[in-house]
């Protein structure tokens, strides 16, 4: 006797949204992907720009970046945005991966530059803007999964 098991599973058709810059843009995100040390290949960062800041919905598709790689985005000013950052790395016997989520809202003519950097432990995105007076801080909160992210309140991030 032979026993047959089939799992099938569901294809999307639905396109990945890809994020077009404000036409009022007059600030800009530059994100530099920092050289790590991790061993195994694939290291690569999706970068995302949500279209609700607050409850992180309207996922866009704003770019990729390799190690040493950089990013460069126009962003609106005065209103927050909302970021994310997922990187991974596929190793023999250990894939690593890591999620960063952000908001801030960018001032008008300044130019915000994040190092991003992923180790084996963590990954961290350090921030600071320019603009004619010289460096300004950012206000950059970090943004986390709720512990109810199934719930029915469709905001998943705090």
């Amino acid at each position: 006797m032979c026993l047959t098991v089939t799992l099938t599973g569901c294809i999307t058709t639905a396109k990945p949204v890809k994020y077009l810059a404000p036409s009022n843009s007059n600030a800009s995100l530059i994100l530099q992907y920092e050289r790590s040390k991790i061993e195994g290949d694939g290291k690569v960062a999706l970068i995302h720009i949500y279209k609700d800041a607050e409850r992180c919905k309207g996922k866009q598709i704003a770019g990729f970046m390799q190690p040493g790689g950089q990013q460069k985005l126009a962003v609106s000013s005065e209103s927050p945005l909302s970021f994310s950052i997922t990187s991974f790395t596929l190793e023999r016997h250990n894939n690593l991966n890591c999620n960063l989520y952000g908001t801030f809202t960018p001032q008008a003519n300044t130019a915000y530059y994040a190092t991003y950097t992923f180790t084996n432990e963590r990954c961290t995105v350090k921030a600071y803007g320019r603009n004619q007076t010289g460096i300004v801080a950012v206000d950059l909160e970090q943004r986390r999964y709720k512990n109810d992210s199934w719930s029915d309140d469709p905001s998943w991030c705090k």
